[in-house]
């Protein structure tokens, strides 16, 4: 199976979940073999809670049960389509780029300098190596606005925008997401 309109993706938050993941890998379903791979967050595009429930459907099947599996999965994603006070900016660094102290400071420096164009910053948060989790990359940049309109403007002004030489891609966080799960 191809990743497109057949694939789904799924945003896991625990290594134990992606252990779990894994060992879809090659299972045979519905006459396709399963292929589990990592994909980046601006590839995904589908719903994290189907996408899981899916999984897990499929997983019954192959064993021969037909329960509704029961899910202790945490199915939320930061991503949203709505405008939210909330932005994520990536691709920031190449993937095994250091984030040194010195590159830290440059970042945060230009970072601060270009936000400040932008009214109702409230704060802005650049990802250390020692913070980095699901959702929340090294180098990674998650600005936090006192209103949707100035998020909205950060969003049309940093995507697709180069910086280093890369393309920066910009998704809005839901805002429940953020301030339960990632805030840092």
């Amino acid at each position: 199976m191809k990743y497109g309109p057949n694939s789904v993706s799924v945003d896991v938050q625990t290594a134990d979940m992606v252990d779990r993941i894994k060992r879809l890998n090659n299972v045979r379903c519905l006459g396709e073999e399963l292929i589990v791979r990592r994909v980046d967050e601006a590839s995904t595009g589908t719903s994290a809670l189907a996408m899981t429930y899916s999984l897990a459907l499929l997983k019954s099947l192959q064993q021969g049960t037909d329960n509704t599996p029961d899910l202790e999965l945490k199915t939320s994603t930061l991503k949203t389509r709505q405008v939210s006070s909330v932005i994520k900016i990536s691709n920031v660094l190449e993937r095994e780029e250091e984030l040194t102290p010195e590159l830290f400071e440059e970042l945060s420096g230009d970072f601060e300098d270009e936000l400040s164009k932008i009214p109702h910053l409230h704060r802005f948060k650049i990802v250390r190596a020692e913070e980095e989790r699901l959702g929340a990359e090294k180098g990674s940049v998650f600005v936090v606005f006192k209103d949707k309109r100035s998020a909205e403007l950060a969003f049309k002004t940093f995507s697709g925008r180069v910086f280093n030489g890369n393309e920066l891609k910009v998704i809005y966080v839901d805002d429940k997401a953020f301030f339960e799960d990632i805030c840092l």
